[in-house]
């Protein structure tokens, strides 16, 4: 913990000492989103050993003033108002619980689901909230059964792998996984394919073989659908890859291609 704050002053430090750091208030969703993550990859691999990657969202949400959970939301968050969003913000669980006993249908689910995703992600999750989080997903998971809206079902086994990955039980996350990905592909539905595979990525190590053909993929998808955010994560993680692989020029490579589609869309946080 104490590394952590550390770590977060120094972040605050730096960029407290630039007069010209852009300011976040223009940006759409799709912008704060490709920030948390840009900004998180760079605090991860700047910091090996130091902090964990959940640790790294915390510290670049806090120094934006983001929501925590914009970075775990993009399946169901499109930037309309979510019931009982301020309650998950502020950590007030019990009047999230009391509102979502009288919520129902598709509403319901999205407050399960940030309900899941709070507690998955709090930094320095303790077993209690692993716990709670395997409550709301089971919920979750029952009702978007109930609605045979095939969207949700997905999203729910999506959230079942990132929760057997914070139980570090790596085969049966990557089951669900692909469980996901495998229904998106059936869908006929780029989008939803892009978004199944992005996420698995996430979730896999930069030096397994089989990420390569995962992230090439993706860069064709989210190519096609003409997402640059998306297109820009993606090529990050592909910069990591290659330089893990010490595939340096492909690496210098791919950062620039990033830079030049970071300034094609105004994104001023390079």
């Amino acid at each position: 913990m104490k590394q952590f704050f550390t770590s977060f002053l120094i972040f605050l430090l730096a960029f407290s000492s630039f007069a010209q750091i852009p300011s976040v208030a223009k940006y759409d969703l799709p912008k704060k989103r490709l920030l948390i993550q840009a900004s998180s990859m760079y605090l991860y691999s700047s910091n090996q050993g130091l902090m964990d990657s959940d640790s790294t969202v915390v510290v670049t949400c806090r120094a934006y003033q983001l929501p925590l959970l914009l970075a775990y939301d993009e399946g169901y968050n499109d930037g309309t108002k979510l019931a009982g969003s301020e309650f998950v913000e502020s950590g007030n669980i019990k009047s999230a619980n009391r509102l979502l006993g009288s919520l129902k249908g598709v509403d319901k689910l999205k407050l399960l689901y940030q309900l899941a995703n709070f507690y998955l992600f709090k930094s320095g999750a303790k077993p209690a909230d692993l716990e709670n989080a395997k409550n709301y997903i089971d919920q979750a998971s029952a009702l978007s059964s109930q609605l045979k809206i095939k969207k949700w079902e997905l999203e729910s086994l999506m959230l079942l792998g990132k929760y057997y990955f914070q139980l570090k039980n790596m085969p049966e996350s990557r089951k669900y996984f692909l469980m996901a990905v495998e229904g998106s592909r059936k869908l006929n539905d780029i989008k939803a394919l892009a978004y199944s595979l992005n996420t698995l990525s996430i979730y896999m190590s930069p030096v397994e073989p089989e990420k390569i053909k995962v992230m090439e993929e993706i860069l064709g998808l989210y190519k096609e659908l003409n997402n640059k955010e998306k297109l820009i994560e993606a090529e990050m993680r592909m910069t990591v890859i290659y330089f893990w692989s010490g595939k340096l020029d492909e690496a210098r490579k791919m950062m620039y291609r990033s830079l030049l589609n970071m300034r094609s869309i105004n994104f001023k946080h390079e």
